[in-house]
C-alpha cells in the first residue's frame, strides 16, 4: 500500500476581535461547513472556492493559516496536488513567520506529500526531513514516526531498500509503545513492502499480516484494502496465483466503495499481471486496458507508463511484435520525464527484445546499452551491499533485539550525571572492543567469503547502534562540555563506520588486501559529504599510487586521513580564496609516504590547530601503529603533513 500520512492534527484557535470583521466572520462560517461530514464533494468545492478567495483578505494570521491548511488537505484528497502544494507552502510561510513550530512541522510534512504526488521526489524528502527535525525538537515521537514512514516509502520507491527498511523499523519501534495502531499498521506495511522488494517474502508476509490484524481491529477499510492487495503481491511472487487473486478481488471490492481511482488501478493492474502469469491472455489484456484507462483519466504518468509496459509484455507473449513496438514507442518519451528509473529500464528492455526478435540488431544494441547504463545507476555497488545487509539482517532476529535495546535505553534517559559519565566510558570501551575484534578477525586469512561478509555486517550494525546510543545520550545531556565530548566521539565513530563501510569485497584482491586507490578516492568523497560544512570552501585532490595494504593498515591510514582533513576543515583559514587540499600516497620499494598539503594560513609556532585536543592525540596514536615518522611544515604558501612508514 502506497499511503502517505497527512498530518492535520494540530488545532489552531483563531482569536478574532470582539467586534468580528466581515471576512473573519465569513471565513469562520465556511470552515465550519468544511468540517461538516454531511456535505457532498460538490458542496465542499463551493466552500473551498470561498476559502480560496478569503485567504488573501483575512488579516488574522492564525485564521489564514487554518484556511490554507484546510484547502490544501481538500485538494490533496481530490487528486489536485499542485493546488494542494501552493496552499501548504503558504501555510509553511505563515507558520514560520508566527514562530508556530507545531503547525510548521505539519505543513512541511503535508507539502512533502504534495511534492511526492507531483513526482518531485527530492523536494518531498527535503520537506519530510525538515518536518521530522522539528518533531524531534518538540519530543513528539508519534508525529516524528509518521514523517519517518513517509520518508521510508520514498526510499523504497527510489530503490534505496536498506534506508527504507531502517527508517520503517525506526518508525515502528516508536509507534509500538503508543496507542496509534493505525499508524503502526502503516509502518508495518511499509516495512513489508520494502522486504518484498529484496525478495524476503516470508518476512514481508509476517509484517503484512501484523498490519492486517491491526486494520481489522480498527475497522480501517481503506487500509484493509491496501493490506489485502499487498498480501496478494506476496502470494503472486511466491507463484501462489489462486491465493493472490482471492486477496486482490477482496481488496478491489473494498476499494471500489472507499478507495481512490489510483489505488483501484493498482489492484486491477495486479490482477492483470496474475492472469498473465497464468497465461490467460484474454483476461490479462482486459484488466491491463482497464487499469490504463483509469490512469489516463487521472493523469497518473507513472501508472500510465507501467500499464503500457505491461501491455507490451502481453503482446510480446502473444507474438504481436508490431503492437508491442508501437505501444513502447508511445511510452518512451513519457518514461524519460519520470523521476523513477524502473519504468524507463522496463521500456528500454521491451524495445531491445522487440527489435531483436524482428532482426533489427543495430537499434536493439543501442537500446540495450541505454538500459545497461540505467541498470548500473539503479544497482551500483553500494546498492548491492545494502541489499546483502538487509537480507542477512532479516534472516535472524538481530534487528528486533537491537530495537529492544534502543527502547530500553530511551526509558533510562533521566539517569543522573554520574551514570552518564559511566555510560560515556562504557561506550568508549565498547568502541575499542569492536575495533579490536575487527582487527583480530580481519587479520585471519580466512577466504570464506560468506563468513567475512557476515562479520562485516555485524560490525556495521554494531557501529550504527553505537552511533545511535551516542546521539541519544548527547541530546539528554545538559552540560555543554559533556555534549562537546560526545560530539567528538560521535565524529570518530562515524568516521570508523564510514571507513568500514568502504571495506567491501570490491576493493579486495584474492589475498584479502585493500586496493588503496579506489579505497582512498571513495573515502575522500565520503569525508567531503559528511564533514565539510561548505562544499565551496575547499577543493580536494588526490594522487594515489596503485598500492595494496592489509585491512588493518588500510583502516589506520583511512582514520589518519579523516583526522587530518577534518582538522583542516575546522581550523584552516584562507585569504578569501578556495582552500586547496592535496592527498598523496606514494611508495619507493617497501617505503611509503602519505602527504597532505593545504594552502591555508601558516600554523603559529605555539598554537598548532588541535595540538592539545583529541584530534592530534589520535593522529599521533594512529601514526605509532604504522611505526610512522611525522613531519609537519608550515610556510606562507600553506601547510604540509608527511608520514613515512
Amino acid at each position: 500500500m502506497y499511503c502517505r500520512l497527512l498530518i492535520l492534527l494540530i488545532t489552531i484557535t483563531a482569536t478574532l476581535p470582539s467586534c468580528r470583521t466581515s471576512p473573519g466572520n465569513e471565513a469562520d462560517e465556511w470552515i465550519t461547513q468544511l468540517d461538516n461530514p454531511a456535505l457532498t464533494d460538490s458542496q465542499k468545492l463551493v466552500a473551498i472556492a470561498a476559502v480560496d478567495s478569503l485567504a488573501g483578505t483575512v488579516t488574522t494570521d492564525s485564521l489564514r493559516l487554518l484556511l490554507h491548511r484546510k484547502a490544501g488537505a481538500f485538494y490533496l484528497n481530490k487528486g489536485e496536488p499542485l493546488k494542494a502544494k501552493n496552499h501548504f507552502l503558504q501555510a509553511v510561510e505563515l507558520a514560520r513567520l508566527k514562530g508556530d513550530t507545531a503547525n510548521l512541522a505539519a505543513a512541511l510534512n503535508n507539502a512533502g506529500i504534495a511534492f511526492d504526488d507531483l513526482f518531485e521526489t527530492d523536494s518531498a524528502i527535503q520537506y519530510y526531513t525538515a518536518a521530522s527535525q522539528l518533531y524531534i525538537a518538540q519530543k513528539d515521537s508519534v508525529r516524528y514516526a509518521l514523517t519517518l514512514i513517509n520518508i521510508a516509502i520514498l526510499y523504497k520507491n527510489k530503490g534505496h531498500h536498506h534506508k527504507a527498511i531502517d527508517t520503517a523499523i525506526a518508525a515502528a519501534s516508536l509507534l509500538e509503545h503508543t496507542n496509534d495502531t493505525r499508524s503502526l499498521s502503516d509502518a508495518y506495511t511499509t516495512l513489508g513492502n520494502s522486504l518484498k522488494s529484496i525478495n524476503q517474502f516470508d518476512q514481508a508476509l509476517t509484517y503484512h499480516q501484523k498490519a492486517l490484524q491491526l486494520r481489522q481491529a480498527d475497522r480501517d477499510s481503506s487500509g484493509l484494502a491496501g493490506t489485502l492487495n499487498n498480501i496478494g503481491n506476496i502470494y503472486r511472487y511466491q507463484k501462489k496465483y489462486e491465493e493472490a487473486l482471492e486477496q486482490y478481488f477482496k481488496a478491489l471490492a473494498i476499494k471500489e466503495r472507499t478507495g481512490t481511482q489510483k489505488s483501484i488501478a493498482t489492484t486491477i493492474d495486479n490482477i492483470a499481471t496474475t492472469y498473465l502469469d497464468l497465461r490467460q491472455m484474454s483476461k490479462a489484456g482486459r484488466y491491463f486496458q482497464q487499469a490504463l484507462s483509469i490512469r489516463q483519466k487521472i493523469d497518473d504518468k507513472e501508472g500510465i507508463v507501467t500499464s503500457i509496459n505491461r501491455l507490451c509484455r502481453l503482446h510480446i507473449e502473444m507474438g504481436d511484435l508490431a503492437t508491442a513496438e508501437k505501444l513502447a514507442l508511445e511510452a518512451e518519451p513519457l518514461s524519460h520525464r519520470l523521476d523513477y528509473l524502473k519504468q524507463r529500464v522496463d521500456n528500454l528492455a521491451i524495445m531491445t527484445e522487440v527489435l531483436q526478435r524482428k532482426g533489427k540488431y543495430e537499434p536493439a544494441l543501442r537500446y540495450a546499452l541505454q538500459s545497461l547504463q540505467l541498470k548500473d545507476s539503479l544497482f551500483d555497488n553500494s546498492m548491492a551491499q545494502a541489499i546483502s545487509e538487509a537480507e542477512t539482517r532479516f534472516r535472524t532476529h538481530e534487528k528486533e533485539q537491537q530495537l529492544s535495546f534502543v527502547n530500553a535505553l530511551k526509558a533510562r534517559q533521566d539517569i543522573d550525571l554520574a551514570n552518564q559519565k559511566i555510560l560515556i566510558a562504557f561506550l568508549a570501551g565498547l568502541l575499542l572492543l569492536l575495533l579490536a575484534t575487527l582487527y583480530l578477525l580481519t587479520r585471519e586469512k580466512n577466504k570464506a567469503t560468506t563468513l567475512f561478509r557476515e562479520l562485516g555486517h555485524r560490525v556495521d550494525n554494531n557501529l550504527q547502534t553505537l552511533l545511535g546510543l551516542i546521539i541519544l545520550k548527547k541530546h539528554a545531556l545538559a552540560d555543554p562540555a559533556q555534549q562537546q565530548l560526545l560530539t567528538a566521539i560521535e565524529e570518530r565513530v562515524q568516521a570508523m563506520a564510514s571507513i568500514h563501510h568502504l571495506l567491501q569485497p570490491t576493493v579486495y584482491n584474492k589475498k584479502l588486501e585493500v586496493n588503496m586507490h579506489p579505497f582512498i578516492t571513495r573515502l575522500l568523497q565520503n569525508i567531503e559529504k559528511t564533514f565539510l560544512p561548505d562544499p565551496a570552501s575547499f577543493r580536494i585532490q588526490a594522487s594515489i599510487m596503485p598500492v595494496k595494504f592489509d585491512s588493518k593498515t588500510a583502516v589506520t591510514i583511512g582514520l589518519l586521513i579523516n583526522e587530518l582533513l577534518t582538522n583542516i576543515f575546522k581550523h584552516g583559514e584562507t585569504d578569501n580564496t578556495v582552500g586547496e587540499i592535496v592527498v598523496a600516497l606514494s611508495n619507493t620499494g617497501k617505503k611509503y609516504t602519505l602527504t597532505i598539503t593545504d594552502n591555508c594560513r601558516p600554523w603559529k609556532n605555539t598554537a598548532h590547530p588541535g595540538r592539545t585536543g583529541m584530534g592530534l592525540f589520535l593522529i599521533d596514536t594512529l601514526a605509532s601503529q604504522l611505526n610512522a615518522k611525522i613531519n609537519r611544515e608550515s610556510s606562507e604558501t600553506g601547510n604540509c603533513t608527511v608520514l613515512r612508514f
